[in-house]
């Protein structure tokens, strides 16, 4: 299992990190939700704001399995940003799958996979 990302904020505090192991739905299922809603966004992204809406949830909720999905590469920003719902400022996320599609090819490069 991951290294809770956000372990640093139970300060060592013993209830707070027993009920930070009791989560539902468990911190992978939300990560594989979140995954899987940002790749049907495609090349718009996610920010976690609109995550956060799609779910019916609070940033809160998501902000922390987005960031264990950056570290791990699986989603990536793109150098975009958009305005969340309060009219901050956010990166666009994407897929690391469409983010390799985005890429430019070499030139002379056939498509494997058109």
């Amino acid at each position: 299992m991951l290294d809770d990302i956000t372990r640093n904020r139970h300060k060592g505090n013993a209830e707070s990190e027993e009920a930070n192991t009791k989560i539902h739905p468990t911190k992978e299922a939300t990560r594989l939700a979140i995954y899987g809603y940002a790749a049907t966004q495609k090349e718009d992204g996610v920010l976690a704001d609109e995550v956060a809406e799609a779910f019916h949830c609070t940033h809160n909720h998501v902000a922390p399995r987005i960031s264990e999905l950056k570290r791990e590469g699986r989603l990536v920003p793109i150098g975009k940003r958009r305005r969340t719902r309060a009219g901050s400022w956010a990166r666009v996320l994407v897929t690391d799958r469409v983010y390799e599609a985005m890429q430019p090819k070499p030139k002379g490069q056939a498509e494997l996979f058109p």
